[in-house]
């Protein structure tokens, strides 16, 4: 028995949605006497907030997750995550994470490291993908946000195409719309739009169908506690995987993906061009 508290039509404000979010839950969950386990499936306010209460309330078994550090560039973020980290070093049960590096960041915030599971995530494996249709040289896919490194598909592929006059790259996934827009407009004004098609979201049945038919997959985050994109196109698909060189993908996956100097983008389209 499940109850969905939020559902929004697009993205909008944090500053909006998340006092929306933490109310909702906090009013479904308020007559509940059953619950004995409370789960948090992020650091994001909305999951801590009501999580810390409802643990305060009764006597319940708090399991808290959390994956990475936002950097301070993204400062409102960073701060609202510094309190769900607070408040889980108070009266969280369990803290799970996936990363030796990130348990080292909560122990540094003086979270009891007994308390702390570093546990690899899992992957469906049973998706059944859509092997026909149009192909690509290059699949991106993700959240259409800077922290994704959005702002960088566009020199990467300009780079590509100079090299390959034919390369097509595939972006799926959504987003803020002021990001779209951005993304967009940098598609135009490089003069990409034949080499460059935005899908949207898609199901999970086409888009790993999409990136099994093309010859690689691109990662271009900036930022990661555990990639589950990385994961999900290595169990599904047999396509090779460029990304950044962050210090957590280089832990979690060594040698299976191919990375690049951290947001170096000629680098970075060097290494599409062999793969292509």
């Amino acid at each position: 028995t499940y109850n969905i508290t939020s559902r929004e039509d697009e993205f909008r404000s944090p500053l909006i949605i998340y006092p929306q979010r933490i109310g909702n839950a906090l009013k479904v969950t308020r007559h509940s006497s059953t619950i004995d386990t409370i789960i948090s499936s992020s650091d994001a306010l909305p999951d801590t907030v009501p999580a810390f209460i409802l643990s305060l309330r009764r006597d319940t078994t708090w399991i808290a997750y959390t994956y990475h550090i936002v950097p301070w560039s993204r400062f409102i973020s960073r701060l609202t995550q510094e309190f769900s980290l607070f408040l889980m070093r108070i009266n969280a049960s369990k803290v799970k994470t996936a990363s030796s590096q990130m348990k080292n960041e909560l122990v540094t915030r003086h979270i009891n490291p007994e308390k702390i599971d570093v546990f690899t995530p899992y992957i469906e494996k049973n998706i059944q993908i859509q092997k026909k249709g149009k192909k690509y040289d290059a699949v991106w896919m993700g959240r259409i946000h800077p922290a994704k490194g959005c702002g960088d598909i566009v020199a990467i592929w300009k780079f590509v195409v100079n090299k390959k006059k034919h390369a097509t790259l595939a972006v799926i996934g959504t987003g803020e719309k002021k990001y779209r827009d951005t993304l967009l407009k940098e598609i135009s004004a490089a003069h990409l739009e034949s080499h460059i098609e935005m899908t949207g979201y898609l199901s999970d049945k086409v888009a790993f169908g999409m990136i099994h038919r093309s010859k690689c997959f691109i990662h271009t985050s900036h930022e990661e506690g555990y990639s589950l994109v990385i994961d999900e196109v290595r169990t599904l698909t047999k396509t090779p995987i460029t990304a950044y060189a962050l210090p957590v993908l280089k832990e979690q996956f060594k040698e299976t993906i191919t990375t690049s100097p951290c947001f170096d983008t000629r680098k970075f389209a060097h290494i599409i061009l062999k793969l292509i």
